[in-house]
């Protein structure tokens, strides 16, 4: 034990025992009282906690005449709910010791008779490290909670049920609102995160999602929003982040299209040096070992080539005037005749394409051009992470008043540490499939960002990758 010795209270009518009981915790440094019924004992909790030098542990007997060990445990608990206590108690009594444990939050019970002064001694140091614990614990929650107050990022947390458990001053000011501790996140909100947390859920809600939104004061906030879980791994509500990258994103957009006008200046000399490359290898085609580097150079360059050409879409799509959008019924666009290049692709790939499309879908809001364009690039991906002979699943169902499109692969599932690079412009692979330029989920992102729509990216261990987009119902569909 400490060398700063820790207050018990032994309350027993059994003068004996609780003198017994004294010595033995005194012998293992604990500074110990005693008092003979619950009034008594009682009365010296209250006066210990006056003096500010309260008990840590207090030990009773559970069957004591005038006031139980149950009752003096629920009033102890009520003066100071950090007391840990311990029920002694005759078999005959032992479902009693059992409930005020479960009920009324007794630490431990022991045994009468008890086997030896030893196990008394254990008991209690188990009890005074148990409420040493919760008290760093206790005092680690207010500085976290302090900290978190004061951030400047707006931080929002909510249980099971969807109330509001924690929102700082920051998520007040920026939802423009006050007393919304408490209430229920979906109806008190602003509807753009109401929304947000609807599609969350929606998409399965099983991993982290970033999302960027824009905000009603024309900056652009970047949505951070974890699912919180149990011991057990149940759902016990979710966390949200939101911090300001307005100029983070202009940064990036400036960065994109210097990154473009680049690409686009070097894509013609970059074609000559890899038709060169071509005839260096029908003139070097006998010697193995240039052949493998004319080769490998080949596909570095193709790979940048893709790249540059990939950039500059996104660029076009991004600064392209307001897009056309339609009442659009998804039967039309998910039609064989439409999707005709990817089913090639598909046919070549070996792989078997799967749809499932539910029956009288509304009709959604979107550019049909760009919307085909984005479904060709999602399935396109699909199949090339997919392996020979595999499965592409595209399946659609209306959720949370949006239409929802699925595209399953069977590739590796997308790692967590993963998702917050997943929409970034910039040059690479897809780690799992070198063919791309990594840029095809920039391009699916900016174009659903034109047309009022999301993508989420979810995968399971053993159960492939899915990327789900969502699209607003068209009115008077």
């Amino acid at each position: 034990m400490s060398s700063e010795k820790l207050r018990v209270l032994v309350t027993d009518d059994e003068e004996e025992l609780t003198i017994l009981m004294g010595l033995s915790l005194r012998k293992a440094g604990f500074d110990v009282d005693t008092a003979c019924d619950g009034f008594e004992s009682l009365e010296k909790i209250e006066n210990a906690i006056a003096e500010e030098n309260p008990f840590v542990v207090l030990v009773t007997d559970q069957m004591m005449p005038g006031m139980n060990g149950q009752e003096l445990l629920r009033k102890a608990r009520e003066l100071d709910n950090t007391l840990e206590v311990i029920m002694v108690t005759a078999a005959g009594s032992l479902k009693s010791a059992i409930s005020a444990m479960r009920e009324d939050g007794a630490y431990d019970y022991l045994l009468k008779p008890l086997e030896s002064m030893r196990q008394l001694n254990m008991a209690v140091e188990r009890a005074a490290a148990h409420r040493q614990l919760l008290k760093e614990r206790q005092g680690l929650q207010q500085r976290i909670g302090l900290m978190l107050a004061n951030t400047g990022d707006a931080i929002i947390s909510a249980d099971e049920k969807g109330d509001i458990e924690f929102i700082n001053q920051a998520a007040l000011q920026l939802c423009r609102k006050t007393g919304l501790q408490g209430t229920n996140a979906l109806q008190n909100l602003p509807e753009t995160l109401g929304q947000l947390i609807k599609n969350w859920r929606s998409a399965g809600s099983s991993q982290p999602a970033m999302v960027e939104i824009n905000w009603s004061d024309h900056t652009v906030q970047m949505v951070q929003l974890n699912g919180i879980t149990g011991e057990n791994g149940e759902a016990r509500g979710w966390i949200m982040i939101l911090r300001d990258v307005t100029h983070l994103k202009q940064l990036d957009e400036m960065r994109t299209k210097m990154l473009s006008s680049v690409a686009n200046q070097v894509r013609a000399p970059l074609a000559e040096a890899m038709n060169h490359l071509v005839k260096l290898n029908l003139l070097t085609a006998h010697d193995e070992e240039i052949g493998e580097i004319i080769s490998r150079l080949t596909q570095i360059w193709g790979h940048i080539h893709k790249w540059g050409s990939d950039l500059s879409d996104v660029v076009a799509i991004g600064n392209a005037p307001e897009p056309h959008l339609e009442m659009i019924d998804l039967h039309t666009v998910l039609s064989p005749n439409r999707l005709k290049p990817t089913e090639l692709l598909v046919k070549k790939w070996g792989c078997k394409m799967i749809m499932q499309m539910e029956d009288n879908l509304p009709k959604v809001h979107a550019d049909p051009d760009l919307l085909i364009q984005l479904l060709k690039g999602l399935i396109n991906r699909a199949v090339s992470r997919s392996s020979a002979h595999g499965e592409v699943k595209i399946s659609t169902r209306q959720q949370e008043e949006q239409v929802w499109i699925d595209i399953t692969d069977e590739g590796p599932p997308v790692e967590k540490t993963d998702l917050p690079y997943i929409f970034e412009k910039s040059f690479g692979t897809d780690r799992f499939n070198q063919t791309t330029s990594g840029l095809e989920m920039a391009k699916v992102k900016t174009i659903l960002d034109r047309m009022g729509g999301q993508v989420w990216v979810r995968g399971e261990p053993n159960a492939g990758n899915t990327i789900s987009i969502c699209l607003p119902i068209a009115k008077h569909s």
